[in-house]
């Protein structure tokens, strides 16, 4: 009596180039699919996380806007890496959209 295989699963050599190629495409299919499951995560972090900024500022725990004409010291600082950042996300199809 015969052992089943696994089904879907090709059955090879365990030090020939199929086997090699296999795994070879196995590895590079799930290469992109972790790249693309990054961006989407950051594009989701970041469609949650600007919403909850406009609801503090509605709720009045953070400043809503308008208030301040500058930025001096470390504000400066945190406001250009956060720029960066949105600036470097943008050609994941998250950016610098002003309201």
């Amino acid at each position: 009596m015969r052992r089943a295989g696994l089904v879907g699963v090709p059955r090879v050599r365990p030090w020939s180039w199929q086997a090699f190629l296999l795994g070879f495409v196995v590895v590079a299919v799930s290469a992109a699919l972790q790249g693309v499951c990054v961006a989407l995560g950051a594009k989701l972090y970041f469609a949650a996380f600007l919403p909850s900024l406009f609801v503090l500022g509605i709720v009045g725990w953070i400043p809503a806007g308008g208030e301040a004409l500058a930025l001096r010291g470390p504000w400066f600082a945190i406001a250009v890496a956060c720029n960066f950042v949105l600036g470097a996300l943008m050609t994941l199809g998250v950016g610098l959209y002003a309201p």
